[in-house]
């Protein structure tokens, strides 16, 4: 009999070794005792998840709690939601004929403006779209309304799509009248849209009904020309 340290072991000399005559027992005895630790533990770890489960707080996500993809709407049909088609069409396409399209968020923007037109200003969504294409399609604001009315403007009783024909396409009687509108907000405003309305008045190539200009449109009083509307519209 030999003591290793606290422990007794029953020993024999095998080939000139000394082992202990219980050490394959002990072996297997510990790797049971290490087996059983293991099982209990992932038995535990199962039976949490379940109770988990149970709580309403699922492990792994399923397919009704997967988050469905958002359906992204156009620009078009969000301000068609407000705006007759002819209008929000045009509107569209301008945008992106200068170069600045209309993003589904820039739309809603846009929309819900023109919407609250009524309690603002009175207006209907088209006839705000009015002051908004004379600014230069850039945007809606219920003030650009209330100054254009304060100055004379009028909204028409109902919008048509003919109103957005070019100039060739329209009487003698309409077009005046378009350009009589567009001339009067910008002398009230001394500012112009060059790339809707084309050059300034009394500059070569000015789109304006002669009989409708002034000698002093196109220039403030200190003799700068009126001020770029897009640079404001921006």
């Amino acid at each position: 009999m030999r003591r290793f340290g606290c422990l007794s072991l029953v020993a024999s000399l095998e080939d000139g070794r000394f082992t202990p005559l219980n050490f394959a027992s002990r072996r297997f005895a510990y790797r049971e005792e290490r087996y059983r630790r293991n099982k209990a533990s992932q038995v535990t770890q199962s039976d949490a998840t379940e109770e988990i489960q149970k709580e309403g707080f699922p492990h792994t996500p399923s397919e009704e709690n997967t988050p469905k993809e958002v359906q992204k709407k156009s620009p078009r049909s969000v301000l068609e939601a407000v705006l007759s088609q002819p209008i929000a069409v045009a509107v569209v396409e301008h945008r992106a004929k200068i170069k600045k399209p209309l993003t589904e968020r820039g739309a809603e923007l846009l929309a819900k403006r023109l919407a609250a037109a009524k309690d603002a200003c009175g207006l209907t969504a088209d006839q705000a779209a009015d002051p908004m294409i004379e600014r230069g399609w850039q945007g809606f604001d219920a003030e650009w309304a209330k100054n254009a009315m304060q100055s004379g403007w009028k909204p028409e009783a109902q919008r048509q799509a003919s109103s957005y024909k070019p100039d060739s396409e329209l009487s003698q009687e309409e077009r005046d009248a378009r350009w009589k509108k567009f001339m009067n907000y910008a002398r009230n405003n001394r500012c112009w849209h060059s790339d809707v309305w084309g050059p300034m008045p009394n500059m070569l190539g000015c789109r304006v009904p002669a009989h409708l200009i002034l000698p002093t449109d196109g220039r403030k009083s200190n003799g700068d020309p009126w001020t770029e509307q897009g640079r404001i519209a921006a």
